[in-house]
């Protein structure tokens, strides 16, 4: 966390540097890129997992394509937490079958409309409760997506222009 919060300091300042001796100025880039909307950035094919799943099911179902450090807990389609893959620890094997990956979730999460900007998503998962994820919802409560550090620290190393004209509206967070 430190390390991001470093990168993300430097960035946010408009100079990242290389090291003692060399500099890259992306002033431009750093400055537009705090007016995208994290729509343009999230994660849009996400591994989840329903609340009443067993532990077991729920690391059976994960795969080797599938390797976060936490996932979306939801209940009748509606996110209700994120479990973290660390909680899995505090959970002998034997006992998988009977825990529910809802009984581990934090509940809750923090809730994200699609326009808000990276900004935003910067400053609430660089904050003191160690966040995974944003949880990238509509207005009807649907999740839509996932936004995390590494998407962030993507969007600040890609080389595109910020969106022509975006104008977001203030950003309901939840």
């Amino acid at each position: 966390p430190a390390l991001i919060g470093a990168a993300v300091a430097y960035a946010v300042s408009g100079e990242v540097s290389v090291s003692g001796d060399q500099r890259v100025h992306e002033t431009g880039k750093v400055a537009g890129l705090w007016r995208i909307p994290v729509s343009e950035v999230m994660q849009r094919e996400v591994g989840s997992t329903d609340a009443n799943s067993t532990l077991r099911e729920f690391v059976q179902s994960l795969g080797a394509h599938h390797l976060h450090a936490a996932y979306p807990v939801s209940a009748e389609g509606q996110p209700v937490g994120v479990i973290a893959m660390r909680a899995l620890g505090r959970v002998p094997a034997e006992k998988w079958d009977d825990v529910r990956t809802g009984d581990l979730a934090e509940r809750g999460g923090t809730r994200v409309p699609p326009n808000c900007t990276l900004y935003e998503a910067l400053r609430l998962l660089t904050d003191q409760r160690g966040r995974h994820m944003l949880l990238v919802t509509s207005p009807d409560g649907k999740l839509e997506g996932i936004l995390t550090k590494t998407d962030l620290l993507s969007a600040l190393q890609a080389t595109g222009k910020p969106t022509a004209n975006y104008s977001p509206a203030p950003a309901d967070i939840t």
